[in-house]
């Protein structure tokens, strides 16, 4: 169960904002749309995520370096005021430079098993 090894590692989940997921934006007119009282808009978009997206957006506290994090596929992140920073080791194009995500807000979910936290993040890792 996903929530239980979640709660047991500790790890955080990051959780990128709908809206900056490109899928989004290529399937609006293709959705359904649908008002709410409170005027937003509901979109009913199916998402499929590769194992490597998924991997890349659940970390856990570097066993080696105190200040770090690092992504089940080993990425390394630095989480610093608000940001996490992606941390380049140069192995392909993809990782060839260090770049930045906001964190938006933060929750913790509870379970049987204990707790783990969730980021919402201003955009995906890649």
């Amino acid at each position: 169960n996903f929530e239980v090894r979640a709660a047991e590692k500790k790890w955080i989940l990051l959780i990128p904002k709908i809206s900056s997921l490109q899928p989004l934006q290529n399937t609006l007119e293709g959705s359904k749309r649908k008002e709410n009282p409170g005027g937003f808009a509901n979109i009913d978009v199916d998402y499929t995520f590769s194992t490597t997206f998924l991997h890349s957006h659940i970390i856990f506290k570097s066993p080696y370096l105190k200040q770090e994090y690092v992504t089940l596929n080993g990425d390394r992140v630095r989480l610093s005021n608000g940001e996490l920073y992606v941390i380049a080791d140069g192995r392909d194009e993809a990782h060839s430079e260090d770049y930045q995500v906001k964190i938006l807000f933060d929750e913790i979910f509870y379970n049987d098993h204990g707790s783990y936290k969730v980021f919402c993040i201003n955009s995906p890792l890649l």
